[in-house]
C-alpha cells in the first residue's frame, strides 16, 4: 500500500515537508488544526500513531501506542518517549525489539544506524552537549518517523 494513498496527499505533505523539521523535544503539537484531520483517516491506528508524532501531538501518538501490543506498537512507543525526553523509559521499549524494518530502511542510508547510539545522541543534545548538532538529530529523526510510516503501510 502506497503511504500517500493511504493519507490525503495534502495531509501528506504538510507532515512530511514541514519546516523547521520536528523538534527532538517538542513544547507543544505543531498544528492543533491537524488532530481532528489525521483522526478522520480510514487508517490503522498505527499509521495515524506515526502521523500524530510527526505532528508533535505526543499525548495522541502515546495513547495509540499503549494500544497496540505489538513490535511496531512498541517502537511507536519508544520513540514517543524519546521525543518527550524521557529517556530510560525509550531505551526500555526499544530493547524490547531485537530489529524493526524500518531500522533496515535506516542502515540503507545510514550504514552504523543503530536506534539505541541515536537515543543517547539525542539524550546528549537534551542536555546541551554540543557535540552532536540538533539539526543532523532532527533530519535523521524525520528519516526515521518516516521509515516507520512506510513499514506500517
Amino acid at each position: 500500500m502506497d503511504t500517500a494513498r493511504t493519507i490525503s496527499t495534502d495531509l501528506f505533505e504538510t507532515l512530511t515537508r514541514r519546516q523547521p523539521l520536528p523538534p527532538l523535544h517538542p513544547k507543544k503539537v505543531w498544528r492543533e488544526d491537524l488532530r481532528g484531520a489525521i483522526e478522520a483517516l480510514s487508517a490503522p491506528p498505527l499509521l495515524k500513531g506515526v502521523l500524530h508524532l510527526l505532528n508533535d501531538d505526543l499525548d495522541s501518538a502515546h495513547r495509540i501506542a499503549q494500544e497496540a501490543e505489538t513490535p511496531d506498537g512498541n517502537y511507536l512507543h519508544a520513540l514517543v518517549h524519546r521525543r518527550e525526553g524521557d529517556f530510560s523509559n525509550s531505551r526500555y521499549w526499544l530493547r524490547t525489539l531485537r530489529e524493526h524494518p524500518a531500522w533496515q530502511a535506516m542502515r540503507r542510508a545510514e550504514p552504523d544506524w543503530d536506534p539505541l547510539k541515536f537515543l543517547a545522541w539525542c539524550e546528549s543534545c537534551a542536555e546541551g552537549c554540543p557535540k552532536n548538532p540538533c539539526r543532523k538529530l532532527e533530519d535523521l529523526q524525520q528519516r526515521e518517523m518516516l521509515a516507520l510510516l512506510e513499514t506500517l503501510s
